[in-house]
């Protein structure tokens, strides 16, 4: 029979120390038996994993913490008592751009931690409300997603400046499979958008089967398309449209018109499901000065 008490008092040193939220030491086998060795030899292997994780999360805790207590914005209030400009600290910059990092890298429930609390922090903050929703779509909460997502929509649909624009709500709705919301956005939107090449908004009509809508969108693209080929043809040449130009227009008209004719095809005929990509775009100092993109908290919460 093995002798385990070595083995039981390293082991019990290991469970008090990690309760008492020390540092845990690996366990010194130099007095173990070779069996008790391969037990110790595991247990020390978790022990290396636990500490990589909550490396990590010291990491991370500080990141938020850092910037959350420190000034993430400085604002200006006007005469009615509104938000009339914002400029992001780096602090800001560094919190969110590393949030967006993780989504990018598919680490969706870290990203949300730190999503979750710029919003905490900052209930305006409609750009990291967008990415917690993104972080829910790709992590599988249909439910949760789509009540948040609903949410944020409505609010959007008040306001004038938002960073947030329909393209990106509705992309969430194709990645959940919810053609409904995906639609209502895309069908008011369908006179203003170039269409061409989205190729999810082909792919929603075909799945709702709505045929004639999706005739009729192939057919109103292709006449843009043909419509421009005939204007690159005809259009004289001169010091500002050059023959080399008229070439390059035409050949990629061409180019357009065998796109539009191979995918519409491939879709209506394998029911072909283009993927789409969310995305949560970085926070970035701007050069120019007093830049309306950059200043106004509309356009970045």
């Amino acid at each position: 029979m093995i002798e385990l008490n070595n083995l039981i008092t390293s082991l019990e040193s290991v469970v008090k120390e990690y309760e008492a939220g020390n540092k845990v030491a690996l366990v010194n086998d130099s007095l173990l038996s070779d069996e008790e060795k391969k037990v110790s030899d595991l247990v020390n292997q978790i022990i290396k994993n636990l500490e990589r994780e909550n490396d990590n999360k010291d990491l991370r805790i500080k990141v938020i913490n850092d910037s959350v207590s420190s000034g993430l914005w400085q604002m200006e209030i006007d005469e009615n008592m509104n938000v009339a400009k914002v400029i992001w600290s780096d602090d800001f910059r560094h919190m969110f751009n590393y949030a967006a990092a993780l989504f990018i890298t598919g680490q969706y429930q870290k990203a949300k931690t730190i999503f979750e609390a710029i919003v905490g922090r900052y209930p305006d903050c409609e750009e990291a409300e967008y990415g917690i929703i993104c972080c829910d779509a790709k992590s599988g909460n249909k439910n949760t997603c789509l009540k948040k997502l609903n949410a944020l929509k409505n609010k959007l649909l008040k306001k004038e400046l938002t960073e947030i624009d329909e393209y990106r709500i509705a992309i969430v709705y194709y990645e959940l499979e919810e053609y409904e919301g995906f639609s209502q956005v895309f069908d008011n939107k369908a006179d203003k958008w170039w269409l061409r090449d989205m190729w999810e908004y082909f792919y929603v009509l075909h799945a709702q089967g709505r045929n004639v809508d999706f005739d009729n969108l192939v057919n109103a693209e292709l006449t843009k398309i043909q419509e421009d080929l005939y204007a690159y043809q005809t259009d004289e040449i001169n010091e500002d449209y050059t023959k080399e130009e008229q070439k390059e227009y035409i050949e990629q008209a061409k180019k357009e018109i065998n796109e539009l004719k191979k995918m519409t095809s491939k879709i209506r005929n394998t029911g072909y499901r283009p993927e789409v990509e969310l995305k949560i775009y970085p926070r970035y100092g701007c050069y120019l000065i007093d830049c309306i993109r950059h200043q106004k908290i509309d356009y970045l919460c």
